[in-house]
C-alpha cells in the first residue's frame, strides 16, 4: 500500500485530487493538508511515498526547504508540483530542492495520471507547459522577425530532439518517455521536416543543446 500526501490550501483541489487518486490507484492512502507546516498534525508520523504540492500560503523558499529536508531523511519519497502559475524562477527552486514531477493544473487528467505513475516508479515528468516555460527562458526570440530555428519545435519535439542528440535510439526514447515507438518515430520525422534536415549530424547543427 502506498501513501500520497496532497498539499493545497484549497479544499476543492484537495478533494478533486483525492477522488482522482483513489479512482486510479488501488491500495493508496491519501493524506490532505493545507500546508507543509500543518502536514505534521495530520500525518500521524506516516511517511508518504509521494507529495503532490499545489498552492499554499507558505513562501516558495519555505516549501523548498521542507522538501529538501524531507527528501534528505526519506530518500524514497517523490515530489510532484501541481502548479497554476509557473515561472522559471519558481521552477529552478523546486527542481533544486528535489522535485521530480512538474505539471500544471490546466493539464488533462491523462497527463496527471501519467505524471503520478512515472514519478512513483522513479522517473521524472515535466508537462509540455512547463517545458515551454523553460524553453522560453533559455531560448528567447531575438526579435519578432528572427526566431531561432529550434523554436519551431513543440516542447515535446525539443525534448526528443535533445535525446536524439545524446545518442538515444527511437526505441530507448520510447521507453524513457513511456510513449509508443511509432509515436517517437513520427515526432522524429516531424523534427527533421521542420528543421529541413535529413540526419542527426545536421540536427546537432540546427538545434543547440540545453
Amino acid at each position: 500500500m502506498s501513501t500520497i500526501a496532497v498539499i493545497d490550501q484549497f479544499p476543492i483541489v484537495r478533494s478533486g485530487l483525492d477522488l482522482f487518486i483513489r479512482s486510479n490507484f488501488n491500495d493508496t492512502t491519501v493524506l490532505e493538508s493545507t500546508s507543509f507546516c500543518s502536514f505534521h498534525h495530520v500525518s500521524q508520523n506516516v511517511k508518504p511515498d509521494l507529495f503532490i504540492v499545489g498552492a499554499t500560503t507558505e513562501t516558495i523558499n519555505s516549501q523548498c526547504d521542507f522538501i529538501t529536508q524531507y527528501i534528505r531523511t526519506n530518500k524514497s519519497t517523490r515530489v510532484i508540483v501541481y502548479d497554476d502559475c509557473p515561472d522559471f524562477a519558481k521552477l529552478s527552486l523546486y527542481f533544486k530542492s528535489g522535485v521530480t514531477g512538474y505539471i500544471t493544473k490546466s493539464s488533462g487528467m491523462d497527463e496527471l495520471l501519467n505524471c503520478i505513475s512515472d514519478v512513483q516508479i522513479g522517473k521524472k515528468y515535466i508537462s509540455n507547459e512547463i517545458l515551454d516555460v523553460m524553453l522560453s527562458h533559455w531560448f528567447p526570440a531575438r526579435n519578432k522577425g528572427s526566431v531561432k530555428s529550434a523554436s519551431k519545435l513543440t516542447p515535446r519535439e525539443y525534448q526528443i530532439g535533445n535525446l536524439l542528440m545524446e545518442g538515444n535510439s527511437v526505441t530507448s526514447i520510447s521507453l524513457k518517455l513511456n510513449r509508443k515507438t511509432s509515436t517517437v518515430s513520427t515526432i522524429k520525422k516531424n523534427i527533421f521536416k521542420k528543421l529541413g534536415i535529413t540526419s542527426l549530424l545536421e540536427l546537432k547543427d540546427s538545434m543547440p543543446e540545453f
